[in-house]
């Protein structure tokens, strides 16, 4: 007997349906976009147990006949093609026919579905793809699948799936991006019983995109439009110094589409680098182009595409981000002014002088060293670039040069003192403070409700939002918000990390916006500023910043001889 076989048919269909429908959102976001495509304006979607057990989407779209249906849940049946030239023109979301018969195929299914011209509707229920049953009943025009008990005939495949609060707040991340999608359509989303979005249609994009990001305000986005040969672009991006550390808040659309084209990231990272920002911005980004110079089929969730032209795609979009910043001459203390000299703008910020202040107690009689030298034999002489400190060693054994990074010795300190917990302390606030939190975010707040208490942050839950009422002593009131906002988008790794990664990420976080607040590149160090860093650094003994950057380069006598060519 040959050893190739034909595979049967069942199991041809459990595999096939595993490339489109990977866990619970990719059910959610092929029967959203099936709702759109058929016309629908208003769609609900309602799911049990992070959509593991129910997921269910009802719209008010065409609906389907009776013999339309029993096609529709066969595989590669659809109505958005007819020969492969079309896949170049589409105008829809779908158009590989997979989806329907991709759900049916692991899991227990009903759907009904009408006609506007039918007086009754069509339920079909299904088990993995067999039809169990098929009967008229009363029904509304549109249509509405109920997916049961995902991958019950795949357990290998359900075991891999995350817990229910991960699996619905992937549905929530899912749902957020046709909310800025859709904007003419009544979206509403139902988690376990309790509405999350009830969004009427609006003709006002930042409706949406403060339902999807509340921290942000009207004022922090600033709307931009360009067209380039029949190639447009439209959007919001934040002002300058409202950002994020992550990249969470760029969102891009390709013809109304969700995508995760890394073209576009880089178009973003590249406007970071040359305005520059010290954040990350917040950019909802709409493309529209012709559909025969975008190749969607090129991903099974349709999630990544190829453009044609990327080059057109590159300054169009980089062009209209860098209009969006030059237009901003002052935001904060952040001051562009233009040298003459090179022709090109520069980054000058008015200088501030900051007391340091530490949690740890400074240890008497220590006799480590930074480095190879001891602290009481260091003598500074001064500031390198307002960010390098330059001091001599002047131990009898042998003189060395000492360049010391102050920022990152700073951040280390705190990150180190940040381990001890029973240490940190609250300030409690004279005034509560309030941090408007979007679905997601607080969904991860509720789910590791402990963690930010052992840093010192006492909060309590009203509806979508956190007061706050006592924040640890170390970090300025003024980055509070900004910093709960960074630490849940951490926290949602928490499901894929352990306590003690999970910990030392906030640790590092917290160290760096406490380190960013106090400590700048620009700012002027004093000498005791400087000595009270390296006596830090002497008590803890380290040598990197949290992310494993030298802190400390020494140049002895024998390596500046050497670099001068005298040996």
């Amino acid at each position: 007997m040959g050893k190739i076989i034909e595979l049967p048919n069942d199991v041809v269909r459990r595999i096939a349906a595993g490339e489109v429908i990977t866990r619970p959102v990719s059910v959610v976001k092929e029967l959203m976009e099936n709702s759109i495509d058929a016309g629908a304006k208003r769609v609900s979607v309602s799911i049990e147990n992070g959509g593991k057990s129910i997921i269910d989407v009802v719209d008010d779209g065409e609906g389907m006949e009776e013999d339309d249906l029993l096609i529709a849940i066969k595989p590669h049946t659809t109505s958005k093609i007819r020969n492969f030239e079309d896949v170049y023109n589409l105008e829809s979301f779908g158009f590989r026919g997979e989806a329907l018969s991709s759900i049916v195929a692991v899991s227990e299914t009903i759907i009904i579905s009408k006609t506007r011209d039918s007086d009754l509707g069509t339920e079909i229920s299904l088990r993995a793809s067999e039809i169990i049953s098929i009967r008229k009943v009363p029904f509304q025009t549109g249509t509405r699948v109920i997916v049961k008990n995902l991958f019950f005939n795949l357990p290998a495949r359900r075991r891999f799936l995350s817990s229910s609060a991960v699996e619905g707040r992937m549905i929530g991340d899912l749902f957020q991006k046709f909310l800025l999608s859709l904007l003419g359509h009544h979206l509403i989303f139902i988690r376990d019983g309790g509405q999350i979005y009830n969004a009427p249609p609006t003709s006002d994009p930042l409706e949406r995109i403060l339902m999807v990001f509340p921290e942000l305000n009207r004022n922090d986005m600033v709307e931009f439009e360009n067209e380039i040969n029949g190639f447009k672009v439209w959007g919001f991006a934040s002002r300058i110094g409202k950002g994020l550390k992550t990249k969470v808040g760029q969102i891009f659309f390709v013809n109304r589409r969700y995508v995760r084209v890394p073209l576009l990231y880089k178009i973003v990272e590249k406007v970071v680098k040359d305005v520059p920002l010290d954040s990350q911005p917040y950019v909802i980004l709409y493309l529209q182009i012709p559909g025969k110079f975008v190749d969607i089929n090129i991903h099974p969730q349709k999630l990544e595409v190829d453009f044609s032209n990327p080059n057109l795609i590159n300054d169009l979009v980089y062009n209209s981000l860098m209009k969006v910043y030059r237009s901003q001459k002052s935001v904060g203390k952040i001051q562009l002014e233009f040298d003459k000299s090179r022709g090109e703008k520069k980054v000058s910020r008015p200088v501030e002088v900051h007391e340091f202040t530490w949690m740890g107690e400074k240890r008497e009689g220590s006799t480590r060293k930074v480095g190879t030298v001891q602290v009481e034999n260091l003598r500074f002489l001064g500031m390198l670039g307002g960010r390098y400190a330059i001091l001599v060693s002047l131990e009898s054994e042998e003189e060395k040069l000492v360049i010391v990074d102050v920022h990152a010795g700073h951040e280390r300190i705190i990150y180190e003192e940040l381990k001890d917990l029973s240490r940190i302390g609250s300030q409690v606030l004279s005034f509560e403070l309030t941090v408007h939190l979007d679905d997601t975010r607080l969904s991860v707040l509720k789910e590791n409700p402990e963690i930010l208490k052992k840093f010192g942050f006492e909060y309590e839950i009203a509806g979508k939002d956190m007061i706050l009422k006592a924040i640890p002593k170390i970090l300025p009131v003024s980055s509070v918000e900004r910093t709960i906002i960074e630490l849940l988008d951490e926290l949602k790794l928490f499901g894929m990390l352990n306590e003690d990664e999970i910990l030392d990420s906030i640790r590092r976080r917290i160290a760096r916006i406490s380190c960013s607040h106090a400590l700048k590149t620009h700012d002027r160090m004093r000498d005791r500023d400087v000595m009270e860093i390296m006596k830090k650094l002497e008590k803890y003994g380290v040598k990197t910043c949290p992310h494993g950057r030298p802190i400390i380069m020494e140049l002895s006598m024998r390596d500046l001889d050497r670099m001068f060519g005298r040996i």
